[in-house]
């Protein structure tokens, strides 16, 4: 079952490292992004804080070749999910 995040559409997930899951989705306009988010069974404060953290880093990185963070959206009871540029496909998929 794939996570309810406003404005996104997710479309299926391509890695899962507990606590952090990673999905390919859609947004509203039908664009492709990746979403990161936390496991729904337990987000916890430490991780939620931790992940917040990770956006703000990432956001201020332009460098070539580092995937972009477009926004941090919160979802289901305390979580969050990183919205980023997509990427090419999985080389579990090659």
């Amino acid at each position: 079952m794939f996570p309810d995040v406003p404005g996104y559409r997710v479309q299926e997930c391509l890695h899962t490292s507990d606590p952090r899951i990673v999905y390919r989705a859609v947004d509203a306009d039908d664009r492709p992004v990746v979403l990161k988010t936390l496991s729904p069974r337990y987000p916890l404060r430490r991780d939620v804080a931790e992940i917040r953290r990770e956006f703000e880093l990432m956001r201020r990185l332009r460098i070539p070749g580092v995937m972009q963070v477009e926004r941090c959206v919160e979802h289901g009871a305390g979580n969050v999910a990183i919205v980023m540029e997509p990427f090419g496909r999985s080389l579990a998929m090659v």
